[in-house]
């Protein structure tokens, strides 16, 4: 065989390798959006594409030239411009002109630049196939029916010159200034006007051509495609599909080669080829395409001409976006699954399954799935033998045997088994294996699980192994059943299995056997909404647990997921804008983190920075509609998605933003509802226009522009503003960009615009145009008379405006005498209650002692001890209203004595803040504290400052509904008026507000609303403003009334304003441990006689400061055993563990505050008991709110002293103590004397009650009493010995011993014997002998002396 026959052998066997492939490929689609008639096209045969240097598009077609900039279509043809033939063969770009080639009316010249056609020429045959420019730029090679034209333009005017061929030249391209290539239905040859036409390679049609680097020209043919060599005159054949045109890649050497009925490739710098449209791909408007011209605009837009489909756009994203119809029909998928071989296997609503195997597409046999009766696989799973469960609506589940997988993927025949042991008639939408090797199934009727240990597959025998399957339903009476039959998605996650459901998610707990443990429904939540039907469950690359929930959005765990209570945080079109909706389907996620969410089209959500992007049919999408359980991860990272129809397999790496900035331009001009012309605009176009000069009647003005990007033009952004009228921008989109200006008055103006690109990629430059609008002449003689006129008006205003002035002055003197009047009065009626007040000073501290001295007595009982406490803080409040008086007085009189120190001032506000916190919580109100960052601490005196915060925190309490009002305090950085920095602080509630006429006057003093109805002095807002104002600082309001009111306090930084005597240096916050007593010093004291319980208690100290943590154990670790938690959440935890015998817990903790912990225990059954003590920096006891008493059982105030905690603490120990002591010896059965809190005295009434009940029945004992009250046995243990001292038995047996001492001497004549049983005791020796040793007598002597 020669080497010309080796050459076509080789070529016949690329040719059916390629059809093979086609074959193998049927399937595949390409998305490109189409430029047809339906969008302003006159003809559907597209000749040629170019751009011009402003950015517009032109496209020759058959029937027109059309210029088109995204948005509108302009279509010139015979009737509107020079052109002597509307069928455009041609068009070449050169500098400002566009050269137009007809099919039989010669060539007509167009100029951009100032958007007019210049002239037209005839050329031999007035044909014109093709054009290129000659080496030099001068001149313009024409290629026509009758051979080849020449025109050249210089400042004298254009030149033809002609050569007959004696054939048809239908493509050319310059070699150097002497020679042309061109191409003729003869061959391909050399012409120069010396020498004429010699053939380089005859037989090959060329219909188009352009350069190459090195050297080189790519010649397209009928024939096939081919590299020229300039220099060695040789041809080389790249393939041998009908070739029409073709276009660069950029500057790189690659290009792009467009076919007849082959598709579109794309050849790298190498020659390496690829398909950018492949033959057997369909578009989405049609078969297959002719495509007739290439262009690669600037925005990286590949423009697709065509004979008969018009012009089709396509983009990187369009072409990242794989697109297949895995069924012939259409049909709509129901599931999608990646194998562990790549193989992706996909089901259609009618029963089909197919399995695409890299670029290869095979349906599974009919036949072999008849098991299923053409109802829908709705689930595949491959498990760990390599076997492949199909489960299907209504049929159960199908098992492929390993060894038949590879047969079944290839569409040949296979044997399906069933999967035993499971309802016939069953639907089955996931499969999932847990760590025990046990198979979950959700399905239409609960989740199924195979038994533990025991796979369902049996060694890899299906068919005949017998499985014991469990079933988890919703039953209705059972709240830890599911919360539906119908379960979507599951996840195994450890020891957790969740399981989503139409209506809601469900936690399964599995012990360390992989037993079910417990069920628990869970609700996720936001803005009082709930959602139901989970669509899809996810595990991040992070551990972090999402949960879809249609309709309500996308939700994370925030919680611990073994936690109690779960918390979520929900993100959907209200926190996230860019959703289209909340109606998330399916999920996937990729290396850099990013989810890919099926739904409306495709998100992709970054949870790390929330940016989202959407993805819709434009792109190359399927559709707009993706289904649930329709997603699968591929190797090497590719993800499959899919809807109604067909699926998309796509590379994230490949979704990557158009980073070509616009070449934004105004288009268009509209003045008074008429087109812009030529005498307005200088004989310029708009967009080239630096200025426009109008009547002042010529004021109603429209723009349009555009960005000439022409990926999405639709999604094209703008923003505009006209300067010297808008104070800010305004926005406009691709579907209407344009501007409207209505009635502008005379004066100057600007007109800009910035244009974005469909990824939002913002130009550097805008478009712009100066504007003037002139002014009317108004010289004439009514114009004078009307000056005149307003003269004389002016000066009767300017009269009159005198007359009101002085009016004014007078009313201003009335005003200021009456004001001082007001102060006059306020100033005795401060007097009065600072004298009134001065006298009940000393009578008040004779109680307060006597009453301090009181409350120390361990001894006191629980009514007493509640009514002293009641004395002491009405005591206090009194108290605090003369420490207010005698402020306002030192405020006057300048007596006001400051010690200044520098203080994290967010830390000193949260604090105050959190007393408000627990009443709060028991009115349901919405309260929140924002402590945004400052940038240095803040100097104040601390004790004025947190008067006015307490007042300004009262007062929002006090004026705010009773149930479910809004409280809340910001902390910012801010400067004011005055260039000041400093700190601010707001304070806001939802209430009665305050009426705009008594705003002004609210910081006065003795000063109420009109719409006060809670009462008060009325002075607090005044000392407010006093200790404001000490500060250099200012205080305001805002208010609507029965709406929000907000006060603001600002505090500058720095200490300029305070005196050096006034600033205390050498301050430390309360928390640093030079405040407190040597521990040294203390302990040489304590030996010497300071006496106490001994070390047989545990207390638990809870403090986040370290220091202080360590320094409360030392101190505290000679008299007490210690335990230490760092903040609230682990003292919690060990309070429930460990059960101390005393809390001593900080009240401003990160986390869990100490306000919230003591809570947290006292509403804790088995925590209730253990008395708590509440440390603040805060003198708590005098500013304790409503609540506080049912929580904490003392409060101490930071910096302490040593003797007085370790006093509390004692006292608090003794008094459980004489409590329990107390309950020993008294034969009353009533659990206050044994209590200090309600829920323990509810829990004693509870076990007391229980064992009366059955008093009478011997075998009743701790277990039964265990079951009866709902305790653990260890729990109930616990419990009884912490309030009583007693172990459970001793004290089941202490109620029957003081019951019987009861029945002894209440007369009603019962003997030992029948009190014995009564009791529940059937042993009178035993009786006898533990009734001497509780009492101290028998029980015969008991009654006797009783009875005496």
């Amino acid at each position: 065989m020669g080497r010309k026959g080796l050459w076509k052998y080789f070529v016949a066997l690329a040719v059916l390798s390629l059809l093979s492939v086609v074959t193998a490929l049927a399937q595949e689609r390409s998305y490109m959006e189409q430029l047809s008639v339906d969008e302003g096209l006159p003809h559907t045969d597209v000749s040629s594409i170019v751009q011009d240097g402003d950015g517009y598009i032109w496209i020759g077609t058959y029937s027109g030239l059309c210029r088109y900039d995204g948005a509108e279509m302009t279509v010139y043809d015979i009737s509107n411009s020079i052109l002597e033939s509307s069928r455009i063969r041609s068009l070449l770009l050169s500098g400002s002109l566009l050269y137009v080639g007809t099919e039989n009316g010669g060539l007509t010249v167009y100029d951009t630049s100032r958007d007019e056609f210049l002239k037209t020429f005839s050329v031999p045959g007035n044909c014109v196939n093709s054009m290129f420019p000659s080496c030099d730029g001068n001149s313009v090679w024409l290629c026509t029916n009758d051979g080849i034209s020449r025109i050249s333009h210089d400042e004298n005017g254009y030149s033809t010159a002609s050569w007959s061929l004696g054939s048809i030249c239908l493509s050319g391209c310059a070699l150097d200034r002497e020679e042309v290539l061109v191409g003729t239905n003869a061959g391909v040859g050399v012409f120069s006007e010396v020498e004429g036409l010699r053939y380089v390679r005859a037989g090959v049609f060329a219909t188009s051509m352009i350069e190459l680097p090195e050297n080189r020209r790519l010649i397209t043919a009928y024939e096939g495609s081919f590299i020229y060599d300039a220099g060695t005159e040789t041809m080389r054949r790249l393939n041998s599909l009908d070739s029409r045109c073709a276009c660069l890649d950029g500057e790189s050497g690659s290009f792009f080669v467009g076919t007849g009925h082959n598709g579109i490739l794309r050849y790298d710098p190498n020659l390496n080829c690829s398909y950018v449209l492949s033959p057997w791909s369909t578009v989405s408007h049609g078969s297959d395409i002719e495509v007739s011209s290439l262009l690669l605009d600037r925005s990286l837009v590949l423009w697709i001409g065509t004979n008969g489909s018009g012009c089709f756009r396509s983009t990187e994203t369009n072409r990242a976006f794989r697109l297949w119809t895995p069924f012939p029909d259409n049909a709509q998928l129901v599931t999608m699954y990646a194998d562990s071989r790549d193989r992706l296997w996909v089901t259609s609503r009618d029963g089909r399954v197919a399995v695409l195997d890299g670029d290869r597409l095979s349906s599974l046999d009919r036949h072999s799935l008849s098991m299923f009766s053409s109802m829908p696989v709705s689930a595949v799973y491959e498990a760990a033998d390599g076997s492949v469960l199909l489960g299907s609506w209504d049929n159960g589940v199908g098992v492929i045997a390993p060894s038949d997988v590879d047969s079944a993927c290839a569409g040949r025949a296979f044997p399906l088994g069933r999967l035993h042991g499971l309802p016939e008639k069953l639907s089955v939408y996931k499969f999932a294996e847990d760590s025990f090797g046990t198979l979950w199934m959700t399905t239409s009727s609960g989740v199924w699980r195979s038994s533990v240990g025991h796979h369902p597959l049996g060694g890899g025998r299906p068919h005949s192994f017998k499985e014991k399957w469990s079933c988890l339903q919703n039953e209705r009476k059972d709240a830890h059943s599911l919360s539906d039959d119908f379960t979507t998605d599951l996840l195994v996650d450890g020891h957790i299995v969740w399981v989503g459901t139409r209506a809601g998610l469900n936690r399964v707990t599995c012990g360390e056997d992989g037993e079910i443990l417990k069920l628990d429904r869970e609700h996720i939540r936001t803005g009082g909404t709930s959602g139901e039907f989970v669509s899809f469950i996810h595990k991040s690359a992070d551990d972090s647990l999402w949960v879809s929930v249609l309709g309500l959005g996308l939700a994370k765990l925030e919680s611990e997921p073994s936690a109690d209570s779960l918390a979520f945080r929900v993100y959907n079109k209200g926190n996230c804008p860019g959703f289209p909706n909340n109606e998330f389907e399916s999920l996937l996620e990729d290396g850099a983190g990013n989810f890919w969410m099926g739904g409306f089209g495709l998100i992709r959500f970054s949870p790390k920075t929330g940016a989202v992007k959407c993805f819709t049919r434009k792109d190359g999408l399927q559709s707009n509609a993706f289904k649930i359980w329709d997603a699968a991860m591929l190797g090497d990272g590719l993800m499959a998605f899919g809807g109604i129809e067909g699926f998309n397999i796509f590379s994230p790496e490949d979704i990557v933003d158009n980073p070509v900035r616009p070449q934004v331009r105004i288009t268009g001009l509209t003045v008074n509802g008429k087109e812009a012309t030529g005498d307005i605009l200088g004989g310029m176009p708009v967009r080239a226009a630096a200025s426009l000069r109008l009547g002042h009647r010529m004021n109603n003005i429209v723009f349009r522009f555009s960005a000439m990007h022409y990926a999405l033009p639709e999604r094209n952004g703008y923003r505009y503003m006209m300067k010297g009228l808008d104070d800010g921008w305004h926005s406009a989109t691709g579907l209407n960009p344009s501007a409207s200006y209505l009635n502008l008055r005379p004066g100057r103006y600007t007109f800009v615009v910035y244009g974005s690109n469909s990824d939002g990629v913002w130009s550097d430059a805008p478009a712009r145009i100066d504007i003037r609008i002139l002014p009317p002449w108004y010289a004439s003689v009514p114009a004078i008379v009307f000056y005149a006129a307003l003269l004389s008006a002016v000066a009767a205003v300017v009269i009159l405006l005198l007359k009101r002035r002085g009016a004014r002055l007078h009313r201003q003197e009335l005003e200021d005498k009456l004001r001082e009047e007001q102060r006059e009065r306020n100033e005795n009626e401060l007097k009065f209650h600072t004298d009134f007040l001065h006298e009940i000073r000393t009578p008040l501290t004779l109680i307060t002692t006597p009453v301090e001295e009181l409350l120390k007595n361990p001894n006191l009982g629980k009514t007493t001890l509640n009514r002293l406490q009641l004395v002491d803080q009405s005591a206090k409040i009194l108290q605090k209203h003369i420490e207010s008086i005698t402020d306002l007085r030192k405020y006057d009189n300048g007596e006001v004595r400051l010690h200044v120190v520098e203080i994290d001032f967010s830390r000193f506000v949260e604090e105050i803040c959190l007393l408000f916190q627990p009443i709060a919580k028991t009115r349901g109100y919405e309260f929140a504290v924002r402590l945004n960052p400052l940038s240095q601490k803040v100097f104040i005196d601390k004790d004025s400052i947190e008067k006015v915060i307490l007042n300004l925190m009262s007062n929002a309490v006090k004026y705010s509904p009773d149930r479910g009002g809004q409280i809340s305090a910001e902390v910012s950085e801010v400067t004011d008026d005055d260039g000041r920095s400093g700190a601010e602080l707001t304070v806001s509630n939802l209430g009665i507000g305050i009426l705009p006429e008594d705003l002004p006057y609210i910081f006065d003093r003795f000063r109420q609303g009109r719409n006060n109805d809670r009462g008060g002095m009325g002075i607090g807002l005044s000392i407010s403003r006093s200790a404001v104002l000490s500060h250099s600082g200012k205080i305001w309001a805002e208010s609507v009334p029965g709406g929000m009111t907000t006060f603001h306090i600002f505090l500058p930084y720095g200490c300029s304003q305070f005196s050096p005597d006034q600033i205390d240096r050498n301050y430390e916050n309360s928390d640093h441990i030079s405040n407190y007593d040597s521990l040294a010093e203390f302990r040489t004291a304590h030996a010497a006689g300071l006496g106490g319980v001994e070390r047989e208690h545990l207390v638990l100290v809870v403090d986040d400061s370290a220091d202080l943590r360590e320094y409360l154990s030392q101190l505290l670790s000679t008299r007490y055993n210690i335990i230490t938690a760092r903040d609230g959440s682990e003292g919690y935890e060990k309070t429930i563990s460990e059960q101390p015998d005393l809390v001593l817990t900080d009240v401003v903790m990160p986390g869990m505050n100490g306000l919230e912990l003591c809570r947290r225990i006292k509403e804790n059954n088995v925590t209730s008991h253990i008395p708590v003590i509440l440390v603040s920096a805060r003198d708590l006891p005098a500013y304790k709110m409503e609540g506080y008493q049912m929580m904490a059982d003392d409060y101490i105030t930071k910096p302490f002293h040593a003797e007085l905690l370790i006093s509390r603490i004692d006292n608090l120990i003794r008094q459980r103590e004489c409590m329990r002591q107390s309950f020993r010896t008294d034969i009353s059965l009533e659990p206050s004397a044994v209590t200090a809190t309600p829920v323990d005295e509810k829990f004693i009434r509870s076990c007391i009650d229980n064992i009366e009940e059955h008093i009478s029945e011997p075998e009743y004992g701790v277990d039964e009493l265990c079951l009866n009250v709902g305790y653990s046995r260890p729990q109930l243990y616990r419990k009884i010995k912490s309030i009583t001292g007693m172990s459970a038995i001793q004290f089941l047996r202490s109620i029957r011993l003081k019951r019987a001492a009861q029945l002894l001497s209440s007369g009603a004549g019962m003997t030992v014997t029948e009190v014995m049983y009564a009791v529940g005791f059937n042993n009178i020796s035993y009786f006898s002998k533990i009734f001497a040793a509780e009492f101290g007598k028998l029980p015969k002597d008991y009654k006797q002396a009783d009875g005496k």
